[in-house]
């Protein structure tokens, strides 16, 4: 079979796993796979399995939005979250066969099913106003939080509460009530108790710290575990003997993005929280970026059989990982292996079987097998040096899913080179990658991408990205780099750029393209800059700052602190960062505005941004937009209605198409590119 380029709409055409879970006897593994459907404009979610044995996936589900599969304890019935009745309820599967049928019937929909141990009941999350809430008849929105919207959408006095639903009645009840948004419903072993995560305080608009609660599900009485905590707290787990509630977090009263989230325990009957994870450097999460997928927060621990230890993902450099730590020692074994990205994991009740999803440069996302061994062989994780690779490890593991092969046979991707370079001050080293052109070709020169990528406190790696190898088929090289401020490096490498931004971590990115210019084959008069979020904040701060690049593309991006402060949906949380608000100390949000450099723009800029973004409020754009056109400087601005800051990675098929043709265009009109 012959070849192709990848083209732009490719990017509706691959297939996504987004959760897996495994049965509790390891041999079925049921996994939520997503589509777009360009015809409706939308996308299709279907529940599959596969055996842990091998053989053809299963089809379960139709969709049209079935996702969050749960398998029963005794794996004898398939829970999973369906829009099919008109919102997102609870319905459930008998694993021998037939109709599902639908559980729930909650008017805002439900999240997030945790089967009892006994099976006899779920546990749920739905988002609901508080008692005696009065819709207002005009046509108007009344605030009084200062967290009255996220980035997607306004809560409308809408708090997040644990909920159950008895699986033979379907009788619900709600289990916490109050102006607090809870997260993360956890069972004890004995099914008397559900652990979850919440900020239930009178300022818990204001504050980062969560705590660890617990309900009783019988009377609904709260007892809070955690005392003393002063940072977030996610994804609660209960050990297998029901003493002790394992989260991911960590106990700094800063910022989240600059600290190591960490795994911590607390006594199940209350105490100050532990960090177990005692020497390694890393950060739990998956913090790499790609296009294919929304990011989900943190999956909860799993703790071992025998409750020495707990099974959970970080990000090491490009890679992330499935680990092992010590509950006892607080040593940290690295599970997986090779230079990929774990997207989500499960194991079996006996913790033998790991099942894993994947993303690398070559797999947008497929289904892998692992048998734990019960000894302690594993590599030590105790941080990240740049330039580490773990692509030669022998793994033992077992592909369960071709998920993309039939498209991916039919496409020509190209591979990331990786790249190490000394950066600002020479105080860290860089990692980066770099990404040729397929028919690449030296001593021919070749016009660069420059993309740079969002968070801060996120990163590149080896995940397959859809955009890049777009770029790379029309004849240019993509450089992207990880600066500090990166997840991945350790936490003082992250907490590098607080109060910062557009200083060294700028001239990281800039000492990255000087790196590509000295391996020769880059055409140092046709580069281009991109990215976005963060990477928008970096091109804005680009074009104001140097002309070496001939074209730029700067996408839902921040360009003033100042009004930012108040549009964004947690831009107050920049209080902790400076102090106080911009009201009292105008010249330190200023400084790190890219819009008081933008009178040196002459760069041509594509800016776009989506009307519904609330993490970085289109106002950030409208005033790029408006300084540039009144220089009658090169611009354009594209404005997407009804999309929201996850655009590229969730929009609507036909906007994201849409998008990736301008950008292509737009660079086409300023950099040599090879003819259709």
């Amino acid at each position: 079979m012959s070849k192709r380029k990848v083209s732009v709409d490719d990017i509706v055409r691959y297939g996504l796993i987004v959760e897996v879970d495994t049965s509790p006897e390891g041999e079925l593994v049921a996994y939520s796979l997503r589509k777009g459907d360009m015809a409706n404009n939308t996308y299709r979610s279907c529940i599959w399995a596969v055996s842990t044995s091998g053989g053809e996936p299963k089809k379960l589900t139709g969709g049209p939005l079935d996702q969050q599969p749960a398998w029963s304890p005794d794996g004898s019935q398939l829970a999973f979250v369906s829009n099919r009745s008109g919102s997102a309820q609870i319905w459930l599967l008998p694993r021998s066969g037939g109709e599902a049928r639908q559980l729930t019937c909650i008017p805002s929909g439900v999240s997030g099913p945790v089967w009892s141990p006994d099976g006899t009941r779920i546990a749920f999350t739905s988002r609901t106003t508080p008692p005696g809430y009065v819709k207002p008849k005009a046509d108007v929105r009344v605030i009084t939080r200062i967290h009255y919207k996220n980035e997607e959408e306004f809560l409308d006095d809408k708090w997040s509460h644990i909920w159950v639903v008895n699986v033979k009645t379907g009788q619900t009840r709600q289990l916490t009530d109050g102006e607090y948004e809870e997260s993360g419903p956890a069972w004890s072993p004995d099914g008397q108790f559900i652990a979850f995560c919440a900020r239930r305080t009178d300022d818990c608009d204001y504050e980062v710290a969560k705590d660890v609660w617990l309900v009783n599900v019988e009377d609904k009485s709260l007892r809070q575990l955690t005392q003393e905590h002063q940072g977030p707290a996610a994804s609660p787990s209960f050990s297998p003997d029901g003493q002790t509630v394992a989260f991911i977090g960590h106990d700094q009263h800063r910022d989240p993005g600059v600290n190591n989230m960490t795994l911590m325990t607390v006594p199940w009957d209350g105490g100050k929280p532990t960090n177990i994870i005692k020497d390694a450097d890393i950060s739990l999460g998956n913090d790499v970026l790609y296009d294919l997928t929304l990011f989900r927060g943190y999956q909860p621990p799993v703790w071992t059989a025998d409750g020495q230890g707990l099974f959970t993902v970080a990000t090491l450099g490009g890679t992330v990982h499935v680990l092992r730590v010590n509950r006892v020692s607080g040593t940290v074994e690295r599970i997986t292996g090779q230079d990929r990205v774990v997207c989500s994991f499960s194991l079996d009740k006996g913790r033998q079987r790991l099942v894993f999803a994947i993303t690398d440069p070559s797999t947008p996302a497929d289904i892998y097998l692992h048998h734990v061994a019960a000894d302690h062989s594993y590599p030590p994780v105790a941080g990240y040096i740049s330039g580490t690779s773990f692509e030669q490890d022998e793994t033992g593991d077992v592909r369960l899913t071709e998920v993309n092969k039939d498209l991916l046979e039919q496409l020509v991707l190209v591979q990331p080179e990786r790249i190490v370079y000394e950066g600002a001050n020479g105080d860290w080293d860089i990692e980066g990658w770099i990404l040729k052109p397929a028919d690449f070709s030296p001593p021919k020169k070749y016009p660069m991408v420059l993309y740079v990528h969002g968070g801060p406190s996120n990163a590149y790696g080896y995940a397959f990205f859809h955009e890049f190898q777009l770029l790379c088929a029309q004849g240019w090289v993509v450089l992207i780099t990880n600066p500090r401020g990166s997840r991945g490096y350790g936490e003082e490498f992250a907490h590098a750029v607080h109060m910062a931004w557009g200083k060294e971590d700028y001239e990281d990115i800039m000492k990255g393209v000087d790196h590509a210019l000295s391996l020769g084959y880059i055409d140092e008069d046709n580069m281009a800059c991109a990215g976005g979020s963060y990477g928008g904040f970096m091109t804005n701060w680009v074009v104001g700052s140097t002309n070496r690049f001939k074209v730029a593309c700067t996408q839902r991006s921040l360009s003033n602190r100042h009004s930012f402060f108040g549009t964004c949906d947690v831009g107050y949380t920049a209080m902790r960062s400076y102090g106080d608000g911009p009201w009292a100390l105008p010249e330190e949000y200023l400084e790190h505005s890219p819009i008081r450099l933008i009178g040196n723009a002459t760069t041509p800029l594509l800016i776009i941004h989506s009307e519904e973004d609330r993490r970085c409020p289109i106002e950030q754009a409208e005033q790029v937009y408006a300084a540039l056109k009144a220089r009658k400087q090169e611009v354009v601005f594209c404005r997407y209605w009804g999309e929201n800051h996850n655009l590229s990675r969730g929009g609507k098929p036909v906007n994201r198409v849409d998008r990736l043709e301008r950008i292509i265009a737009w660079f086409r009109k300023y950099l040599p590119h090879e003819a259709e």
